[in-house]
């Protein structure tokens, strides 16, 4: 017997994709075309990596955080060391590669035939510290023009490989430019955090990719408690009283009515913040417990994040917690 349970207090969260695991082998392709012109140029005549490919290297490292001197198989053409600085966060490590996303390669504006490498760098937020926290991944220059590749969906690719994806962290482009983060889960390595960044360039978009060990690391939402990352003007602007949420609440509960986890019978559970704009669009959700059931979190802000909620006549941000429990 099923047991369905909706506690909603003030907040959110979405859907899950999965695959059935396949084999995490590397698959190198030949140049896609030798005479293309690769910025940098030391990646002229250099094999073409899949963006799975890419990704199934950073799970495939289980040392955590990720060493120094991590060597993946693949092609990439490191740079020299980069020196110390005192910055907040600073590249440890940068090597370039090329690599297309379901055949699509990254280009510069106005030149189709240009193609553009992608940045790989090994971070970490310690100017002290010499041991890589997390990874980013972006097509350095990339625009955001239309025929440019510079943003993608990578899912697709991630499900050919048989790489989980489960959605923990959802932001709608007024907020922090539109922010995905994602658990990525693939059988016999550790969980990986992979964030998708909108970037606004030149009055384009480009996206670039994060990937961390620390689910936590979600950086696309405000905390449960004050909200401050939605850039508001105050503290007064966000209403969470029981009495504003109920019109939410009862959006929230009717999103959450089919949602099943598929992988596992055991008893899950997962408590969603949702944010909720003065329009009644969607702004933020995101999933705060560790404990919490990641195929389900996803599936519950996925169900938000395509909800339809009334407007606000208070003109606040609506803040509701949810509870999602399944068995």
């Amino acid at each position: 017997m099923r047991v369905i349970r909706c506690c909603l207090l003030s907040a959110f969260i979405g859907m899950s994709s999965s695959a059935e695991a396949t084999s995490l082998k590397h698959t190198v392709r030949q140049p896609m075309n030798l005479t293309t012109s690769v910025v940098p140029a030391s990646l002229n005549g250099q094999p073409h990596t899949e963006f799975a490919e890419v990704v199934t290297a950073i799970i495939e490292e289980d040392s955590s955080p990720w060493s120094r001197d991590w060597q993946p198989h693949l092609p990439l053409i490191w740079q020299t060391p980069v020196t110390p600085s005192h910055a907040q966060s600073r590249e440890i490590r940068m090597g370039y590669l090329r690599m297309d996303i379901a055949g699509k390669t990254a280009t510069l504006r106005h030149d189709v035939h240009q193609e553009l490498g992608w940045q790989l760098a090994l971070m970490t937020d310690n100017p002290t510290a010499d041991v890589p926290g997390w990874i980013r991944l972006r097509a350095d220059g990339c625009y955001g023009d239309a025929d440019t590749n510079c943003t993608f969906d990578p899912l697709p690719s991630l499900d050919r490989k048989g790489i989980r994806h489960h959605l923990l962290c959802a932001a709608a482009p007024d907020y922090d430019g539109g922010t995905l983060s994602y658990l990525l889960q693939s059988d016999h390595h550790a969980d990986v955090l992979m964030t998708i960044s909108n970037d606004i360039v030149n009055n384009g978009v480009s996206h670039t990719l994060t990937f961390s060990r620390r689910r936590m690391d979600m950086p696309c939402g405000p905390s449960a408690e004050e909200g401050s990352e939605l850039s508001l003007d105050d503290g007064d602007d966000t209403e969470s009283s029981d009495r504003a949420t109920k019109p939410y609440a009862a959006v929230a509960k009717r999103a959450f009515q089919n949602i099943t986890p598929q992988r596992t019978p055991a008893a899950h559970r997962c408590q969603i913040d949702l944010y909720v704009d003065r329009d009644g669009s969607f702004a933020t959700a995101l999933a705060q417990r560790e404990d919490d059931n990641a195929e389900l979190c996803g599936r519950g802000i996925e169900a938000l994040r395509a909800a339809r909620y009334p407007t606000n006549p208070s003109g606040k941000i609506i803040h509701l917690k949810t509870m999602i429990t399944r068995q």
